[in-house]
Order: C-alpha cells, then sequence, then structure tokens
C-alpha cells in the first residue's frame, strides 16, 4: 500500500519524501543551486553527481590500470576488462559477453524467425498480436483516444506519449546534467553522451560511433556507394553531411563566418 498520493497525476508513493520529490515535476521546482555554473536540480543526489563535474574529481580508481572515473558504475564495468569475467550471457547458445549492450546485439542473430506477415506491405513479424497491430495502420482504425482532446491513435503507445503534451510531464530525468525526456529509450541515448560509450561498432575497421546513423554513413566509406546527389550539378556523395556542406558552394552561405 501507497499511502501519499499526488495530487496531479494521482501516482502513489510509499513515503512522503518521495512524492515531495516528484511533485517537482509539476512544479518545476529546481530546489538545487550550483553556484559555478547556475544550474539548478531537482534532486539533491542528482546535485552532488554534477558537482563533480567542476572538481574535475574521479574519486573511482581501476586498481589495476589506475585509470579513474567520476561514477562507481563506470569502474566497475571497466573493471571487466582486466578480469575477463563476462557477466551477461545468452539464453539461447551461452555465449558471453561483458557489456548488455553486446548481448542485446547478438541476441538478434536468434531472433530472425518472423513466421506472421502482413498481406498488404508484405512486412513480417515474429508475433501474432504484433501484426494486428500493424494490421491497423492499412485500416486507418484507431483504437485508443485521448481523453483530453479526442485524438485518436493506432497504438496505445502513440496514446501515453500524446498524453505527456497535456500532463507537461517529462518523468525520465538524467542523473549527471538532469536534463529530462518523455521516453526511457531518448534518456539511455542521452547518457551515452556523458560515459563517452560508443556502441555501434563498424565491422571491417573496427571504428565505433555514438549513433548508429553515424556508422550507417561511414559504411558507405567501405562500399563506395554514393547515395546522396547534388539538385543543381549531380555531383554525388557518400553521406548527407558531405552533400550539405558541398550544397553551400551553390548558395554562397557561410555558416562559420
Amino acid at each position: 500500500d501507497k499511502p501519499y498520493k499526488c495530487s496531479v497525476c494521482d501516482k502513489t508513493f510509499l513515503h512522503n519524501g518521495n512524492l515531495n520529490e516528484h511533485s517537482r515535476i509539476h512544479t518545476r521546482e529546481k530546489p538545487y543551486y550550483c553556484n559555478v555554473c547556475d544550474k539548478t536540480f531537482r534532486q539533491k543526489s542528482n546535485f552532488n553527481r554534477h558537482s563533480i563535474f567542476h572538481t574535475k574529481e574521479k574519486p573511482f580508481s581501476c586498481n589495476v590500470c589506475k585509470k579513474a572515473f567520476m561514477e562507481r558504475s563506470h569502474l566497475n564495468e571497466h573493471s571487466l576488462v582486466h578480469t575477463k569475467e563476462k557477466l551477461y550471457s545468452c539464453s539461447v547458445c551461452n555465449m558471453s559477453y561483458t557489456k548488455r549492450f553486446h548481448l542485446k546485439r547478438h541476441s538478434l542473430a536468434h531472433n530472425q524467425e518472423r513466421p506472421y506477415s502482413c498481406s498488404v506491405c508484405k512486412k513480417t513479424f515474429k508475433l501474432s498480436d504484433t501484426l494486428k497491430r500493424h494490421s491497423l495502420i492499412h485500416s486507418g482504425e484507431k483504437l485508443y483516444s485521448c481523453g483530453v482532446c479526442e485524438k485518436k491513435f493506432a497504438k496505445k503507445c502513440h496514446l501515453i506519449r500524446h498524453s505527456l503534451i497535456h500532463t507537461g510531464e517529462r518523468p525520465y530525468s538524467c542523473s549527471v546534467c538532469e536534463r529530462t525526456f518523455t521516453q526511457t529509450a531518448s534518456l539511455k541515448k542521452h547518457y551515452l553522451v556523458h560515459t563517452g560509450e560508443k556502441p555501434y561498432s563498424c565491422s571491417v575497421c573496427n571504428i565505433t560511433f555514438l549513433w548508429k546513423i553515424h556508422l550507417k554513413e561511414h559504411l558507405l566509406v567501405h562500399s563506395g556507394e554514393k547515395s546522396f546527389s547534388c539538385g543543381v550539378c549531380d555531383k554525388p556523395f557518400g553521406s548527407k553531411r558531405s552533400l550539405n556542406r558541398h550544397s553551400l558552394l551553390h548558395t554562397g552561405e557561410k555558416p562559420y563566418s
């Protein structure tokens, strides 16, 4: 039983302190103030973590190579490099990995079977329920309706995401910089900026990238494919960024002057 209830969104909490902390999402109150950069924080723990960035202090040190880290979790993951311990094991073939995202990437190899096919666009799915939800795109049927503005959606997850427009709630907060997000997936991607982790690796030259789209662009270097063409002079380019840079020659624009 959670006796403490939020008067705005009806979410319940076990302790009054947790309710008070949650309430700041609605009030936008940020009582913890950094006197170095004037940034404010909703939670004291996030403020303490942020303060380390100004001191440059890295209190957690590897006892093998002496590399230092700002957070213990980063040290723990780094330590696996030395111990060769692989904590993340595949339940299908027992392959093991030092990092969770490596296991996730490997797991895709076992999930290639997609027996359910859409009769309209031939897209395939692993589960019949997923195919049924997908079919709503073609039928135009929208089963999920917003209780505030009555806008309708084909998927429940789209309705939930839309609802945040009305509440203004961004419930997922970065523990380092306190930036907030409407989805956990967006927060997880954002964390990579702070950890320096680059999960997308080129299978040809092993260069790693922060974002999947940058890996895709990079792979064109190896394939020699040039998919982006200038609309003025038809010159082809391997990446959209290269095309955009070239286009400035025609427009005369100097964005960095």
